[in-house]
This record gives C-alpha cells, structure tokens and sequence, in this order.
C-alpha cells in the first residue's frame, strides 16, 4: 500500500501536466479547452488526494518540518483548485462567488501561512518562508477583493487564470522534484535540490505570467467600458 500512493500520485501528476499544457493551449471556451480543464482539476483533485498520506508519514519519520509544509501546500493548493472553477461558474454573481467558502479558504491560507513563514524563519527554512508569504499574500488579495465595493470588470477570469496557473505551480514543482530528478544526472538533480530550482523556478514562471496576465487583462476591460465611465462629465457652462 505504501509503494502504491507514491506511484498513484506520480501517475496522476502526469495526467494533470497533460491536462495543464492541453487547456493552456486550446482556444478559451471551446469544449477541448473545458474538457481539459475538467480532466485537469480531477487530477488535481487526486494529486492532494495522496499527497496527504506522503504528507503525514513525514510525522511517522520523526521530520515535522516537511511534514508541516506539504500539510500547508494542501491548504495552497487546495483553495486554487475550489477556486479556478468556481469564477467560472458563477461569473455573473460575484455575491455569490465572495461569500461561503470563499472566505474560509483565504483565512486558511492566512493563518498557515503565516505560521509556515514564521517556521520557516525560526528553522532557517527559505523555502518555507517564501511559500508561507505566498499563501499569505494570496489571502490579502482575496480578503481585499471581497471587501471591494464592486468587482472589477472581468473580476471572474482574473480569478480564474490566477487560481490555474497557481495550480501549474504547484503541477510543474511536482514534476521537476519527483519525476524529473528521477531521470537527470545524480550530480545535476543534486545541485537543483540544493538551490531548490524545481520549487522557485516554477514560481518565478508562474508569478511572471500572472502579473502579465493581469497586466493585459486590466486593459482589455479598460477598453470594453464605455467612455462616459472612463472620464468624467464636462461642467455645465451658463
């Protein structure tokens, strides 16, 4: 059984790498691009799924630390995977999509990671420290959002591309630190473990393509609005 939840959790990371790359690169809204995405998110779904036992027997071993972090990656990467879809689906009632589980999870995310960075900074963990500032920074900007008067415009595929490629993130730093190290040069899978490039890496990449992403989509909405909203009214003369 316990050589059977590394192997299923290596085999459904794969599927979710293939389910990734498939709706990244489909046309957005045609059936290939929600089919894979759908078969994406299960993946994901299975990925935390049996990484919670590879999470808890680090407790077993005596090593609390790791056990701690891939117990708050759950919680990180959980939240984007209930996310992602959850913009999408209900798009035309931001209410709706701010309330329920939508707080919940950015409390979550703040409370573990505040408590992984503060770990991390005890334990003189940098990888801890940075993953624990991400959750947490994650968690403001939901918070922020929520308490926000009116959505911005296009709010709902703002979050959904931010919770899917944080979900890469975390697919890419699967892959780079099980299955690609497996295969490269015991000296070179060596030297990314000890600058933990299959951890920053991938976020690099992935915080890069969020903040372009945003970048462009704030003014792709800028343009749909009409012009008597994006300046003001002349005075009234006489």
């Amino acid at each position: 059984m316990h050589g059977m939840v590394p192997a299923l959790h290596v085999a459904v990371g794969a599927v979710a790498l293939l389910g990734f790359w498939t709706a990244a690169l489909a046309p957005k809204g045609r059936p290939l691009h929600r089919l894979a995405g759908r078969i994406y998110l299960w993946a994901m779904g299975g990925i935390l799924l049996t990484a919670l036992p590879l999470a808890l027997s680090y407790f077993g071993q005596g090593r609390p630390l790791p056990g701690v972090f891939f117990l708050y990656l759950e919680v990180l990467v959980g939240a984007s995977v209930v996310v992602g879809p959850r913009a999408v689906r209900l798009k035309q009632d931001f209410a709706a999509y701010s309330s329920g589980i939508y707080p919940v999870l950015a409390w979550a995310q703040l409370g573990s990671g505040l408590a992984v960075a503060a770990i991390g900074l005890w334990a003189g963990q940098v990888l801890l420290t940075v993953f624990g500032l991400v959750g947490v920074g994650r968690s403001v900007q939901m918070l922020l959002q929520r308490r926000a008067a009116s959505p911005a415009p296009g709010w709902w595929l703002r979050e959904h591309f931010t919770a899917m490629i944080a979900n890469g993130i975390a697919t890419h730093i699967a892959f780079l630190g099980i299955g690609l190290m497996r295969i490269l040069p015991a000296d070179l899978a060596a030297k990314m473990a000890d600058l933990h490039l299959s951890w920053f890496a991938p976020l690099a990449i992935g915080f890069g393509a969020i903040t372009w992403l945003r970048v462009r989509h704030r003014r792709r909405f800028a343009r749909r609005r009409p012009a008597s909203s994006r300046v003001s009214a002349a005075p009234v003369s006489g």
